[in-house]
């Protein structure tokens, strides 16, 4: 009951702050103007990152507090809620004054290794290496942290897209914090969950807001930072698993890089060749596109979940769905007659 109450206080909160975002927009001028880039013909606002902090840190604020006879008291570091709320300001900061690429990841970098610093948790057990030496696990760990937060924010290219497969993972993220008993997790998951939720609502299927840099930021930056909770905090846990949860953006962005280095572009240069774009032009249809996508991702999540601690099927699951990844942004694929 306390997990329905705090789903639907934060779908709730985040219609509260819909109006105050998108006048934030109007005044500041925070909008998406069509290009070649884009995929919309009209200006959409793109402050909807501020709805999801705004709701997340609400409720956090309010939850050590009765509410309808529940006291739910969500737990969350300080050093954890602080490098949340600087990862969605250098965001925000992005959208409302276009900063270059090379300060966001100078940032990112910072915020990053604070968490790690701060929290004392990085990633030495990696299923096949154990125990990683600090001086290289630290490193990688910022690496990793930095490359799932810039994911979310490269897969955001279709209404939904982005804030789907967040809130696909952290449902399938909550689900295996319960396995664990594992209280404070489930509660942290299940509020970003209800925050995503809220906000798809006037994302999907035809967007009146986008999330912006600052929302995207916000949503990788905290899948990254709670997998790498749950890993220390249940060592019998796959790292494997934690990596399938979130596959499909972090595939589609080691993919994109790859491409543009091997045609000598830079990996920062923009394209329209992601995975999300091959789908939209091969189905005529966003909202196709978007469903194939997360139906993908909640797939290798459920997977994950099922041989979550057996590193070797978890790795041969990896290799299989990269193999399959890359066979569909060739061409399309047919199981029974159905055409993907």
């Amino acid at each position: 009951m306390i997990y329905l109450v705090l789903m639907i206080s934060a779908v709730c909160v985040s219609a509260v702050f819909f109006p105050l975002a998108k006048w934030i927009a109007d005044r500041y001028n925070v909008m998406d103007i069509p290009n070649i880039r884009n995929i919309h013909v009209v200006p959409v606002p793109r402050t909807g990152g501020l709805i999801l902090c705004l709701t997340f840190l609400s409720i956090l604020f309010i939850s050590d507090f009765p509410v309808f006879g529940f006291n739910v008291g969500i737990y969350m570091a300080w050093w954890h809620v602080l490098s949340v709320f600087l990862i969605f300001a250098v965001g925000f900061i992005d959208d409302l004054f276009t900063l270059g690429f090379q300060i966001r990841l100078i940032l990112q970098l910072l915020i990053s290794i604070f968490f790690v610093v701060a929290s004392g948790m990085y990633l030495t057990n990696y299923g096949i290496l154990i125990n990683f030496p600090a001086i290289f696990a630290i490193p990688f760990t910022v690496f990793c942290i930095m490359g799932v937060t810039n994911a979310y924010n490269i897969i955001d290219g279709l209404d939904g897209l982005s804030a789907g497969c967040g809130l696909i993972f952290f449902a399938q993220a909550a689900f295996l914090a319960y396995k664990y008993d594992s209280h404070s997790l489930v509660l942290f998951a299940v509020l970003f969950a209800g925050c995503l939720l809220g906000f798809i609502i006037y994302n999907f299927p035809s967007a009146k807001i986008f999330l912006g840099d600052g929302g995207s930021y916000l949503i990788g930056f905290s899948i990254a930072t709670m997998a790498i909770i749950i890993l220390k905090q249940h060592l019998e846990i796959s790292p494997w698993a934690l990596l399938l949860m979130t596959f499909v953006p972090v595939f589609d962005t080691s993919f994109a890089i790859a491409r543009r280095k091997r045609k000598k572009r830079s990996p920062f240069k923009a394209d329209k060749r992601h995975l999300h774009h091959i789908l939209r032009r091969r189905y005529r249809s966003d909202t196709r596109a978007v469903i194939v996508i997360w139906s993908l991702q909640f797939l290798t999540g459920a997977l994950a979940i099922y041989f979550h601690k057996n590193t070797l099927v978890l790795v041969v699951i990896t290799v299989l769905s990269v193999l399959f990844l890359k066979r569909l942004w060739i061409k399309p694929l047919k199981f029974g007659g159905i055409r993907i």
